[in-house]
């Protein structure tokens, strides 16, 4: 598959995990990476650099959705749900390293 075709892959992926899991982390998200859908048909660095910024964000608000499913009134079904969905930001944010030839932290 094409370096455009694995990073709308790995987008698409996380679209659907987060469709699965944003009431737990906030709303806006899906939006926000749909608008980076639309671009990468455009520009796949300028995506990749987008994709980039909002993963930061998303895994601060994925952090803050882990804390609260880790307490103890937290309903046991919610952790396998964030933990894909963070799988998947890690998967769209070696995509974009590599589409930018950035090496990833540790790596």
């Amino acid at each position: 598959m094409s370096v455009h075709g694995e990073f709308h892959r790995a987008l698409r992926n996380l679209c659907h995990r987060l469709s699965e899991s944003e009431f737990l982390i906030g709303e806006g998200w899906l939006a926000r990476l749909e608008a980076v859908q639309v671009e990468a048909n455009r520009d796949l660095s300028a995506a990749a650099r987008t994709s980039i910024a909002l993963l930061g964000r998303l895994e601060s608000d994925l952090a803050d959705a882990s804390r609260r499913a880790g307490s103890p009134t937290a309903a046991p079904e919610i952790r396998p749900s964030l933990e894909l969905l963070r799988d998947a930001c890690h998967h769209l944010r070696a995509h974009c390293h590599a589409i930018l030839g950035f090496r990833p932290e540790g790596g």
